[in-house]
């Protein structure tokens, strides 16, 4: 059995600034996020524009900041989803009970139901046990990105 072994070049060697790579989950959790919000757009667009508008806004600017390492925006995140899924989750539920044609139909349910688990794999993967190194680092290095400014 064979295994490619690449050639030790400073490309593949470790650098100082490995520990703030960021991790392939947080892109995911990032891609997730964001593909939900566009899944509960128009749900949200037909029933609850105002409220629900502003707390899917909400939702979409700190899943961008948490994937940038702001641990404080994923735990607002994690809140605006809970909300939003408190309110959303009913629409799935009507769509498939609901006898009389309507604009909630079986596949608004559906397209929900996917959304909520988008949603819910996307806080999965921030809260991994390996990414709090990432938001740790992140806060670090802005620190000291700050502190340099001062000088």
């Amino acid at each position: 059995m064979l295994l490619y072994r690449p050639p030790s070049n400073a490309y593949f060697r470790m650098s100082e600034h490995a520990s703030y790579a960021q991790p392939g989950s947080i892109t995911a959790a990032g891609f997730l996020l964001v593909l939900s919000a566009l899944a509960w757009a128009p749900l949200v667009n037909d029933f609850l524009l105002q409220v629900m508008g502003l707390l899917l806004l909400v939702y979409v600017v700190f899943a961008l900041l948490a994937v940038g390492g702001r641990r404080k925006a994923r735990s607002m995140v994690t809140i605006a989803a809970t909300l939003l899924m408190v309110q959303l989750l009913p629409f799935a539920w009507w769509g498939f009970t609901n006898p009389t044609p309507s604009s909630v139909g079986q596949e608004t349910a559906v397209v929900d139901i996917l959304a909520i688990a988008a949603s819910c794999a996307g806080l999965l993967l921030l809260y991994l046990r390996g990414n709090d190194a990432y938001f740790h680092n992140s806060e670090e290095r802005r620190r000291l990105r700050k502190a340099s400014r001062r000088r």
